[in-house]
């Protein structure tokens, strides 16, 4: 289990860490089922970046948001941005399959790149902001940050499981191919362990941290089902995009929810 931690951890992020040398299918199985752990990993320094960045006092929400996507920019080395700029490029400025997986590989971006990669950025930007905070809120906003980053790769390991691979090869095609019904199967539970646990215990909110998971589901199967028709399966761009819209639209829901008055 710790070298598959490691591998997850090597595959998701920037860390250094000693991920095996030539990993096996049973090493991407169980990596696959720890992305949500990883995420949770991950929110827990983003938590932490948020509740520095405040102490002076809650007028810093502006600056500890902008805190909050420079720490999760550098941990991931920008991976999953990279890949959102070039799904942008594929999807709204050309057709056909071949084309759209062209234009992912090429390593230049396009003017719809840039313009999808900074609308992400202020939408990201102004939910942070919004996540409620002050006296009683602290345990919601901070239970908040871990699930988000947590659900969105529970997102992308989804579609490893349910999607093939769209290339002949590529970098997530390890994974992508070893990852099963099985592996589906864990991660249906492990999440909404970790959402209804954090939202429940932390966030004072279980209706939240029940909700998280169906809308992370929901949004996996959308975007799965959307991808076998347009392309027949998915690329490490494709997944790395998916995580960041899912955590967007997992955000929006903590934003909403306390506004609605849901215990």
């Amino acid at each position: 289990m710790g070298s598959s931690l490691k591998l997850a951890l090597a595959f998701l992020t920037v860390l250094p860490v000693p991920a095996p040398v030539s990993p096996g299918e049973r090493h991407w199985r169980r990596a696959v089922v720890l992305f949500p752990v990883v995420g949770v990993f991950l929110g827990g320094v983003l938590a932490l970046v948020d509740f520095i960045a405040r102490l002076p006092g809650e007028e810093w929400r502006s600056a500890s948001a902008a805190l909050v996507l420079t720490a999760c920019f550098l941990l991931t080395g920008g991976l999953h941005h990279d890949g959102l700029a070039d799904v942008a490029d594929a999807f709204l400025g050309a057709r056909g399959r071949e084309e759209r997986l062209r234009i992912m590989k090429d390593p230049s971006v396009g003017a719809l790149g840039v313009s999808s990669l900074c609308l992400y950025i202020l939408l990201a930007w102004s939910l942070l902001k919004l996540l409620p905070t002050g006296p009683g809120w602290g345990g919601y906003r901070a239970a908040s940050l871990v699930c988000v980053p947590s659900g969105g790769r529970t997102v992308m390991a989804w579609l490893c499981c349910r999607s093939p691979y769209a290339r002949d090869e590529g970098k997530a095609m390890e994974v992508v191919v070893n990852a099963g019904r099985r592996e589906m199967a864990l991660l249906a539970v492990i999440y909404p362990a970790i959402s209804v646990s954090l939202m429940g215990l932390v966030g004072s909110s279980f209706s939240a941290g029940m909700a998280l998971p169906l809308v992370a589901l929901a949004v996996a199967e959308i975007i799965a089902f959307y991808l076998r028709r347009q392309l027949g399966g998915v690329t490490g761009d494709l997944l790395g995009a998916s995580g960041l819209l899912a955590e967007v639209l997992l955000l929006l829901v903590l934003v909403a929810w306390p506004a609605g008055r849901f215990p």
